[in-house]
């Protein structure tokens, strides 16, 4: 009954049995979980990294002068408007599921069931609502519009339904799904992201139709206010790109021309948030 030196440490090899290893094994063994632990932390890290780039990204790129880059190529505004957030898009669809691993269901992406377009049209009515009760009031705190003249040129229809596109899928992946869902991870709740979502998505609109920095921030801020009712509502980031498509179809696609010589502004009580 002498005790052995070093003694073994005992292992389960498999259910209900356990088994003896000796020191060269138990070090195999602790090298190896040594090595698994390094490589957990090295993707926790490298998720993180991606969450910190793909959040500054979102939160940053509508503030940025891109004027220069936009002659260099020698496109029109609302071309390279779109393809910008094309581009945004795809780059934090790279950072989501390429680097991070998600899935869909992380971003809520899954299939329009009747309950959600039900949803989506009581949100769009109580939108339109609040949005008529509001303008009223902000027409009391903001100066005139500028005249006609200063007006940009209307867009082709082409032009237009590709700008409804990029404004209804891209600005709620961003804004809705990554936005929400990754900085809800980093801070702990869902809720609060939410919040500075909206406020990130309305000031995004301060060089939209004459918006600038004044009062009238007011309206995305409150479209962006009831399209993340609807998302917290039904978990759905589908049912949210198609009610800000469905929010824009009218104005953009019909009522473009008839805002020329009129306050701009006033359209977004009809949608025109983009």
């Amino acid at each position: 009954n002498v005790p052995r030196w070093p003694p073994r440490k005992c292992v389960q090899t498999r259910p209900g049995r356990l088994s003896y290893a000796g020191p060269h094994q138990a070090t195999e063994y602790a090298a190896v979980g040594s090595a698994a632990l390094q490589m957990v932390n090295m993707i926790s890290r490298r998720r993180q990294h991606a969450r910190a780039v793909g959040l500054a990204l979102a939160t940053i790129f509508p503030f940025i002068d891109y004027g220069s880059v936009q002659d260099r190529l020698g496109l029109s505004s609302e071309v390279f408007t779109v393809l910008l957030k094309v581009a945004i898009t795809i780059a934090l669809c790279g950072l989501v599921f390429g680097i991070q691993k998600h899935g869909l269901r992380f971003l809520n992406v899954r299939g329009i069931s009747w309950r959600d377009l039900g949803a989506m049209l009581v949100v769009i009515v109580c939108t339109y609502a609040l949005l008529h009760a509001v303008i009223p009031l902000i027409f009391r705190f903001s100066s005139p519009a500028s005249d006609g003249t200063s007006q940009p040129a209307v867009p082709t229809f082409p032009m237009r339904i590709a700008a409804l596109l990029a404004a209804g899928c891209c600005e709620e992946f961003i804004y809705r799904g990554f936005i929400i869902e990754e900085l809800g991870e980093l801070l702990k709740s869902r809720k609060g992201a939410g919040a500075i979502s909206i406020v990130l998505f309305a000031l995004a609109h301060y060089n939209t139709i004459a918006y600038g920095w004044s009062v009238w921030l007011l309206l995305p801020g409150l479209l962006g206010l009831m399209l993340t009712v609807l998302y917290f509502w039904r978990h759905n980031l589908l049912v949210c790109m198609l009610m800000h498509i469905c929010w824009n179809v009218f104005p953009i696609t019909i009522v473009y021309e008839s805002r020329i010589g009129a306050d701009p502004r006033a359209f977004a009580a009809t949608g025109v948030t983009q």
